[in-house]
């Protein structure tokens, strides 16, 4: 909800793993479109992330964590998922402006902190 920015419609979001630098396979898409965003359009979206781990875990060593050290992850601008729930003349510097990336991470980071266990 956060990236499409209209709480009036329902999303239903599929994620798939894949290396997020080949293009132009495994892009973001929006599936369906609606005529106006209300509660009865339900948008099917996908978007890719991309796990990233640290090298030394090629080796099966044990020596370093196992876990993604990043994840890389594409999806449609919020300019793309409005103009696909209905609004024709959605535009880019308005809805998507120069910080929403920045706003996302730091609420994915907040969600991981508050949701983590403790160490």
């Amino acid at each position: 909800k956060m990236m499409g920015g209209l709480t009036d419609i329902t999303y239903t979001v599929t994620n798939s793993f894949h290396p997020v630098w080949k293009i132009p396979f495994h892009l973001p898409h929006i599936y369906n479109n609606c005529t106006a965003p209300t509660p009865a359009c339900n948008l099917n979206i996908t978007t890719v992330a991309q796990n990233v781990y640290e090298e030394l875990d090629k080796l099966d060593t044990g020596f370093t964590y196992v876990s993604a050290h990043e994840i890389r992850a594409k999806m449609k601008s919020r300019q793309a998922v409005e103009v696909a729930a209905g609004i024709t003349n959605a535009n880019f510097n308005q809805t998507d402006g120069a910080s929403l990336c920045a706003r996302i991470n730091e609420l994915a980071y907040q969600y991981a902190l508050k949701n983590a266990g403790s160490r």
